[in-house]
């Protein structure tokens, strides 16, 4: 099972033996913040002063303090509530024995649903975590959505000669970053893995484990971004090779794989001809099969000459082929592909492959994903 990220309870209402029984049952999915909105000089300002002061990002808010404030007043609840801090959070009533009526008032103020506080402290935590879980698969299914179709649009654009649209690229890696920032690079494994067409799955995999790479490394926002939209790109020459040898159910032969191996120089010469002139990207795109000792294709390059942003794209390249699913071979675990990784010796920089270990591979524990026989047929397309 993959691990879940932290989440923040944000509790709005008295500060009582109630909420700590509340915040202890919520503990094994993350931690409680109470706020007690009838502190005496307590008032909305407050709160918001504490959103904008390096609060922990809020995953769901739950009212418990309309028993105080008078049920009828679930308006009233909600505008003390800061919109940034409500923005894409679920907002959960919790009252007495709630009727019909009132179900219907708190869904027209925006509550997500209301909880009956007759339940208890654990009951409670669990389905506050449940509708996090939730809205969390909710974000992540429109980025990965949003993202297959840029990907798309970008590999029919180099199959017709067109140009390629790397501000858009740039724009969507941007939403790789902060969907498996909030919900982790697992969950979009888990959600990518989905797709059915190999050459779309593949990009969008390994952007996804570039991100989390990229934020295990320590990278900044903007070169993080910039070596995500990298790793879409990365295979955009495989645009020009026949459908029916990338969708070919078994292992290449050597006259199919000789032709597979040109799609870097393809695909750096279509960024070339439409003058783009980002070292880091036209390297990515060309250079992510070079091997340190001088093993890899298509320039044979070795050592000093591969820069640490190819390093970078080729363990998680590699990485990403061990891990997903393949209609020819079985997936591996996360800790299988890594001694795979390991056992390529010198081939790969090692200090790179440390951090992968250490700093990376604990956000994805749980794999392998699953193979393409076993995704039913309600599964995403693509």
């Amino acid at each position: 099972m993959l691990t879940m990220p932290h989440s923040t309870l944000l509790v709005i209402g008295p500060d009582n033996m109630r909420q700590a029984a509340l915040t202890a049952a919520f503990a094994p999915f993350g931690t409680t913040v109470v706020v007690d909105l009838e502190m005496p000089g307590f008032n909305r300002s407050a709160l918001q002063d504490w959103a904008g002061k390096g609060a922990p990002e809020v995953n769901l808010i739950l009212v418990t303090s309309l028993e105080t404030i008078g049920r009828g007043h679930m308006q009233v609840a909600l505008s003390a509530i800061p919109p940034e801090l409500r923005a894409g959070v679920p907002v959960v009533f919790a009252m007495r024995g709630p009727s019909a009526l009132e179900h219907i008032r708190a869904t027209m103020s925006g509550a997500s649903e209301i909880i009956d506080t007759r339940c208890s402290p654990e009951d409670i935590a669990a389905r506050c975590h449940v509708l996090i879980e939730l809205e969390r698969d909710r974000r992540m299914l429109a980025a990965a959505g949003a993202s297959e179709i840029t990907l798309r649009g970008l590999l029919d654009a180099a199959g017709n000669g067109a140009p390629l649209d790397l501000e858009q690229t740039e724009r969507t890696a941007g939403l790789m970053l902060d969907a498996t920032r909030k919900d982790g690079v697992g969950r979009w494994m888990t959600t990518v893995a989905q797709f059915h067409d190999q050459t779309y799955r593949h990009s969008l995999l390994m952007a996804g484990i570039m991100a989390g790479f990229m934020v295990a490394l320590g990278v900044g926002t903007r070169d993080s971004r910039r070596m995500t939209s990298a790793a879409m790109v990365h295979d955009v020459g495989k645009a020009l090779l026949p459908p029916a040898l990338l969708d070919k159910p078994a292992r290449l032969t050597e006259e199919e794989f000789t032709l597979v191996k040109k799609h870097p120089i393809w695909g750096y010469d279509m960024l070339r001809a439409q003058g783009e002139a980002d070292p880091m990207l036209l390297s990515v795109t060309r250079h992510h099969h070079e091997m340190l000792d001088g093993s890899g294709y298509p320039d044979g390059l070795s050592a000093s000459a591969i820069s640490d942003h190819v390093r970078i794209a080729t363990i998680c390249d590699i990485f990403t082929a061990l891990v997903e699913p393949r209609s020819y071979k079985a997936c591996l675990s996360a800790e299988d592909a890594l001694v795979r990784l390991q056992d390529m010796g010198d081939k790969l920089d090692p200090d790179l492959l440390r951090i992968f270990e250490t700093q990376f591979l604990p956000q994805v524990p749980g794999i392998p994903l699953k193979c393409p026989a076993e995704i039913p047929d309600t599964a995403i397309s693509a």
